[in-house]
């Protein structure tokens, strides 16, 4: 959890305003070492055991700066 740039509470608050939020629904944060920064165009799946896979296309439309340096930040391990 250290190395969340927004945490637990302000992820909560910027999904919320974009969609419901029910109890049981995964908020899924941070990546595996190696992975790189998402961009524009690029397709992201998430594979959940016994749940399913959930496939998102990246877009820059809509977006929100980063205000906390997400893209200067170095990856900690």
């Amino acid at each position: 959890m250290k190395d969340l740039i927004w945490g637990v509470p302000e992820l909560i608050s910027y999904a919320s305003p974009v969609m419901t939020l029910n109890p049981g629904d995964i908020i899924t944060t941070g990546t595996p070492a190696g992975i790189g920064q998402v961009a524009d165009g690029n397709v992201v799946s998430v594979d959940i055991d016994r749940i399913g896979v959930l496939t998102v296309n990246v877009s820059t439309v809509g977006a929100v700066a980063c205000s906390k340096g997400g893209l200067t930040r170095t990856q900690t391990t």
